[in-house]
């Protein structure tokens, strides 16, 4: 049987890099005619005239222009509410997991090797803000600290200053925990960014694998871990979800430790302080969103789950679906109008109100694997995924 990590991994790379083999076979797509190696960081996307329709992890509004992220760096824009695609300027092939707007104008996107891109004029063009691989990315700090915690580890193995045995097995032990940390760490340097979040123009946050989470108060300038903020070891932090009030919520992979239960981080005051809630749950969480029409907060992942919270992510309950499914849902968003809108893999597209004591799951014909959506300015929504872009009704139809 499947465990959440390899399920997760066969479906969406937004999700810890499925879909790694994209990374590959971007090589052969390069636009450079000599033989000479060429990194994804260093190589910038290629226009290609189906962009649209290749595999796309992410969308969001900017104003009324729709942005969406995907595969092979590409960024594609949409000024006619999702009918017609526009492709970006990027200056990496690295894949693009999440994008976020905090205006028209002024966005951000993150993806693979820790790679965070930023733009100013809607999404039309981006320039490299960080990649894992930079002199002043956060990851090196990281990755210091914990060799050195590791050769300060294995000197007081080999030069105990003790012999009662009790002393030595704890001491072995810190050795093992400070090589294991070492370890997980540097696993950061190619693992990807997950999700990003900005409060403002200058303050924001992204989140990823192996614990993965920064903070920036220049516009994505430069970056410092707040990994050290998370009671989190190496779990990956999938998705973030911040609101005016203060509150910051970050949704988690389940541990696979014997009966772990997945748990949400949660700040009420833009991430200075953290407390875990653990929740009831044995599935990975994988997409936040906020209903405005409730005041509920709603967490999707594993399973078709979907729960949500009255009180800010301080508690969580099931929300009931009407048909059970073992399909995994990726996002969501509550319309303008208050209504629920959840999507997945396997054609799922599950509908509600904000006062519904069931959500009604309706499975697609085409079985498309959808990972992102997006209400459109005209009531329509539009949904990224497995075949790129999609323009939907309320309830899942093509248009």
């Amino acid at each position: 049987m499947l465990n959440d990590l390899n399920v997760r991994n066969s479906i969406s790379a937004r999700l810890l890099g499925a879909v790694m083999g994209c990374l590959a076979m971007t090589f052969s797509v390069s636009t450079y005619a000599s033989n000479d190696f060429v990194d994804v960081l260093d190589a910038p996307s290629v226009i290609m005239p189906k962009a649209s329709k290749s595999l796309l992890l992410d969308i969001t509004k900017a104003g009324d222009r729709l942005v969406a992220v995907g595969q092979y760096g590409h960024v594609v824009y949409s000024d006619d509410n999702g009918k017609s695609w526009t492709q970006a300027d990027v200056p990496v092939q690295s894949q693009l997991n999440a994008v976020y707007f905090v205006n028209a104008k002024k966005g951000w996107a993150v993806g693979q090797d820790a790679i965070i891109l930023g733009t100013s004029d809607g999404g039309a063009t981006w320039i490299k803000l960080h990649d894992s691989f930079v002199a002043n990315s956060p990851i090196h700090a990281i990755i210091k600290d914990a060799e050195e915690k590791r050769v300060a580890a294995e000197y007081a193995i080999d030069n105990p200053n003790t012999d009662d045995p009790d002393e030595l097995i704890v001491i072995e032990d810190a050795f093992y925990e400070a090589d294991d940390l070492a370890a997980v760490v540097k696993k950061h340097q190619t693992s990807p960014l997950l999700d990003v979040w900005f409060k403002n123009e200058n303050e924001g946050f992204t989140v990823g694998a192996y614990a993965q989470f920064y903070h920036t108060t220049d516009g994505g300038k430069t970056w410092e871990s707040w990994r050290n903020r998370l009671d989190n070891f190496e779990d990956h932090n999938n998705a973030i979800l911040g609101l005016k009030d203060g509150t910051l919520l970050i949704a988690s992979e389940k541990s696979n430790y014997e009966n772990a239960k997945v748990k949400v981080y949660r700040s009420s005051d833009f991430g200075r302080t953290w407390e875990n809630v653990a929740t009831e749950f044995d599935r990975s969480l994988y997409g936040l969103f906020f209903n405005p029409a409730s005041d509920q907060i709603y967490a999707m992942g594993m399973s078709g789950l979907v729960v949500r919270s009255s009180n800010r992510g301080v508690s969580w309950e099931r929300h009931a679906l009407n048909i059970n499914t073992e399909f995994l849902s990726f996002s969501g968003l509550a319309t303008r109008s208050g209504d629920i809108k959840i999507v997945g893999n396997n054609g799922q597209f599950t509908t509600g109100t904000a006062n519904s004591t069931k959500l009604d799951v309706y499975l697609r014909s085409d079985r498309v694997h959808m990972t992102s959506i997006v209400e459109a300015a005209d009531g329509n929504f539009v949904t990224t995924g497995s075949k790129g872009i999609n323009r939907v009704s309320p309830t899942g139809k093509d248009l």
